[in-house]
């Protein structure tokens, strides 16, 4: 039986803090997909995008918060322009209000 090699971290699971340059390439800037740009993210990769375990990755897409692409019988895809949505819709009133330039007070 092989070893997978271990990518850090307790357990071998990547802190929020580790993802670094990895966290950026699966949320880039862009809203339309490139041909480098994957238009439809993985069940592990939206996960790790939003920094969550794939189990609250379930109960959001369950309960409805974050809409699913299936494909085929057992393939889960999430469309990127769904997930920047999602966080978006997740800010709240004073996050939402500072990321549009608004200051408090100044």
């Amino acid at each position: 039986m092989r070893k997978r090699p271990s990518s850090g971290g307790a357990r071998g699971r990547r802190s929020v803090r580790n993802l670094g340059e990895r966290g950026k390439e699966m949320m880039p800037e862009a809203t339309t997909p490139t041909a480098t740009e994957p238009m439809l993210l993985t069940v592990r990769d939206t996960a790790r995008a939003l920094a969550v375990c794939e189990k609250t990755l379930w109960v959001l897409t369950r309960d409805g918060k974050l809409p699913a692409v299936r494909i085929g019988k057992r393939g889960i895809r999430y469309d990127l322009a769904d997930v920047r949505a999602f966080i978006e819709s997740a800010k709240g009133p004073e996050t939402a209000q500072s990321s549009e330039g608004v200051t408090n007070g100044h």
